[in-house]
């Protein structure tokens, strides 16, 4: 049996899980939480005290995993009350996974579905607070997940937020607000192809880029519309 990794920051108490959770040690792999539970907040609390970032479902559990995420943000939509920091951190657990996914594996097409579902979710809790947008923005990267990777993937729930917003703004159709939002997620997409040094690129300003990197990094938003192809 195969395991996926998930994150302990898309996981929310009282919701019943739909899937066996594992957590992985050096050696073996031992059951956390059966699908025919939830996992209680003083369980995620320790967890996320001890730093620890993952846990692990069977692979074939990935859609039920799927439709939890949409539970989960579907109860943050319906609840009007609650920290709007828990609440942001929630959505930005959620599409983070989704984008480090993108980046993992840009080229399958159940990652394009996952994208399109988790942006459907987040236009819905956009929707029901203005100040979710500014949560969003304002979450931090976990403590021990600073890295590149990580930037680029808070980057493109960001860009992805943003673009939502704008668009509802302007009264843009659904299906535009639907398109942007998935825009927003992929645009940086060909970063996933790329060797550190000119992943690095992304991280520099524009003005202090030799010709040659200038030119290199260009040809990102052309790169990403093939693999998108």
């Amino acid at each position: 049996m195969g395991y996926l990794p998930i994150r302990v920051s898309t996981i929310k108490s009282n919701i019943q899980l739909g899937f066996n959770v594992y957590v992985q040690l050096p050696h073996k792999t031992l059951l956390y939480a059966h699908g025919t539970d939830d996992i209680e907040e003083h369980r995620i609390n320790y967890l996320r005290n001890k730093k620890v970032r993952k846990l692990y479902i069977d692979d074939n559990d990935e859609s039920k995993y799927q439709d939890y995420i949409d539970r989960c943000l579907m109860e943050i939509v319906e609840d009007g009350s609650g920290p709007n920091a828990d609440k942001a951190s929630m959505v930005v657990g959620a599409v983070e996974a989704t984008a480090e996914r993108i980046y993992e594996d840009p080229n399958s097409r159940k990652t394009y579905i996952a994208a399109q579902n988790t942006s459907l979710n987040l236009i819905n809790v956009l929707k029901k607070s203005d100040d979710l947008l500014r949560g969003i923005f304002d979450t931090k990267l976990e403590e021990g997940n600073e890295g590149n990777d990580a930037r680029m993937q808070k980057h493109a729930l960001n860009t992805s937020s943003l673009c939502i917003s704008f668009a509802e703004h302007l009264g843009f159709s659904q299906s535009s607000v639907e398109y942007l939002g998935l825009a927003g997620l992929f645009h940086d997409v060909a970063y996933s192809q790329y060797e550190s040094t000119r992943k690095n690129l992304f991280f520099k300003c524009v003005k202090d880029m030799e010709p040659t990197d200038f030119a290199a990094y260009k040809e990102h938003p052309k790169e990403g519309s093939e693999i998108l192809k």
